[in-house]
């Protein structure tokens, strides 16, 4: 599963509801996907893949499955950003649900 999020708005002091938001900064996509990754077996696996992302994205939220060999990736890097930094680390993606 790959989805996005927007963020960068802020309320402007009216009501949650209201349409009244103006931007902080550069508007920031997120995106929240599933990766499968071949050749992770230990804990060291776990750690090397999830610094492999928090180092191009420090508020990256990563959660490493050995069992089911599955990455999940809550980050504002992109689907082919989140693979090539889990390639750089050692690891054979597999595919990005």
């Amino acid at each position: 599963m790959i989805g996005s999020r927007q963020k960068g708005y802020r309320s402007s002091g009216s009501p949650p509801d209201s349409p009244n938001l103006e931007p902080v900064g550069q508007l920031l996509k997120e995106y929240i996907m599933q990766v499968q990754v071949e050749g992770m077996s230990c804990g060291h696996c776990v750690k090397a893949v999830t610094r492999a992302i928090t180092e191009r994205d420090a508020a990256a939220k990563v959660n490493v499955d050995l069992g089911a060999g599955r990455v999940d990736v809550d980050s504002r890097l992109s689907p082919a950003e989140v693979t090539a930094a889990i390639a750089d680390a050692g690891y054979t993606v597999k595919g990005t649900n």
